[in-house]
């Protein structure tokens, strides 16, 4: 059977609730794959002159707080300006060294790898409760499905590996669908490492052919929640003809990114940890599970003001531009433009205004803060020194001083909006 009944056991051994994760803290049984590279950055590269801006966006760590923790609770020391590691630190290191090797060796264009690793939770939290019996805050629907998947990539030619949703019924998971899914006979050992699932699990597995009817009855026509469905799941499962038209698709992602829960980003591992769910790693029925936990527990923390909406009236009426993807893929990212953009899509005018349609800041002063450099073609008849803007100038100057910000031009903002679409926010 792939649909069966809840029972309070059964759901506790995918999802439960552990002590939140504390800022001035340091756990072993809270461990993130942030903070061991962010250990190993630290013990590697001890000056404190150059940190690579992804730590933050896609670990979630602040390495200069970091590093005043590790000091803290001895894990690392400071002499002359220098950081050493302690033994004690070492002996961590030595532990998780495939965390290590991972973060090496998976280094893509816009860090998907590294992004992938950083969702793996690799917590030993022990569990202090059950989130099986939490009443509903009123965010959620009184009947609805909670829907995930895994798959053997973030591309359109990936694989399903596992499928599952749980029927939600007046704040009580009343039954579920998971199944593994037949149909990739190579899973590569990134996925097998992050999800668990090998392709023994998917050998005697039923086909997506197989249980599409199954799974598309189960959900019926009732509203479908998830965590950034509108940008993966949703596209994913209706590019292989399985489509939920008729469904109201509640993404809480764009709920929980109006409340202040304090974590660095608006992942759902981020979060998760901020609310102390703790779930198995990329199992999509957990997942799932964990969705709704943090959909009943985040009206616990203050509702912050919502961004301003951006206007789209200043483009004149020879210039129709739409677009209508609002989801926070930038959140808190910094780009800065300069010169004619015309080698891609959109002109200079449109990325600025997609940027801040999703939840990014354009500024105009190029500082270290900046995490993005789009450059054109320099037109201007008063550049700076006749062929370079004072922001080229200033970016050389930052350059030089071991200041990391990503520069690109039009094409390469396609890519890394078509990237984050992908992977900034599973």
């Amino acid at each position: 059977m792939i649909v069966a009944k809840t029972y309070k056991d059964d759901f506790d051994r995918t999802v439960t609730l552990v002590d939140s994760k504390k800022k001035s803290q340091f756990n072993l049984d809270q461990l993130t794959s942030g903070e061991i590279v962010a250990l190993w950055w630290s013990a590697k590269y001890r000056t404190t002159a150059y940190i690579p801006k992804y730590f933050k966006q896609i670990y979630a760590i602040d390495i200069p707080w970091q590093r005043k923790i590790f000091e803290k609770f001895g894990y690392l020391e400071t002499s002359d300006d220098r950081y050493n590691l302690t033994e004690k630190g070492q002996n961590l290191l030595d532990s998780y060294n495939w965390i290590v090797q991972e973060h090496i060796d998976n280094t893509g264009i816009f860090n998907s790898g590294r992004r992938l690793l950083s969702q793996k939770d690799i917590s030993n939290a022990l569990s202090i409760g059950s989130g099986f019996n939490i009443p509903d805050n009123g965010i959620l629907p009184n009947d609805f499905i909670s829907l995930d998947i895994e798959t053997t990539g973030l591309e359109s030619s990936d694989n399903i590996i596992q499928l599952s949703a749980t029927h939600v019924l007046n704040g009580i998971e009343v039954n579920y669908f998971d199944t593994y899914v037949h149909g990739s006979n190579n899973i590569s050992t990134f996925i097998k490492s992050l999800t668990n699932i090998t392709e023994a699990d998917l050998a005697n597995a039923p086909t997506l052919e197989q249980v599409k009817s199954e799974f598309t009855k189960f959900v019926g026509k009732l509203p479908i929640v998830g965590w950034n469905i509108k940008r993966f799941d949703i596209p994913f499962l209706s590019s292989r003809g399985i489509n939920f038209f008729d469904n109201d698709i509640i993404d809480l992602l764009y709920v929980v990114r109006r409340y202040n829960h304090g974590g660095i980003n608006n992942t759902l591992t981020t979060v998760k940890r901020m609310l102390g769910v703790k779930s198995l790693a990329h199992n999509s029925l957990a997942d799932a599970r964990a969705t709704v936990l943090v959909g009943k527990l985040i009206s616990n923390f203050k509702q912050v003001v919502p961004s301003k909406k951006i206007s789209s009236s200043k483009y004149s009426s020879s210039e129709v531009f739409e677009y209508d993807d609002d989801s926070p893929i930038f959140d808190g990212l910094r780009f800065i433009f300069t010169g004619s953009i015309e080698d891609g899509s959109y002109n200079r005018k449109q990325m600025e205004y997609i940027v801040k349609k999703h939840g990014g800041i354009v500024t105009g002063s190029l500082s270290k803060n900046v995490n993005y450099f789009i450059q054109g073609i320099q037109v201007s008849a008063n550049l700076t020194d006749g062929e370079h803007s004072s922001k080229e100038l200033k970016f050389q100057e930052l350059q030089k001083n071991g200041v990391d910000i990503y520069k690109t031009d039009g094409r390469g903002f396609e890519k890394l909006l078509a990237s984050y679409k992908c992977t900034a926010l599973l």
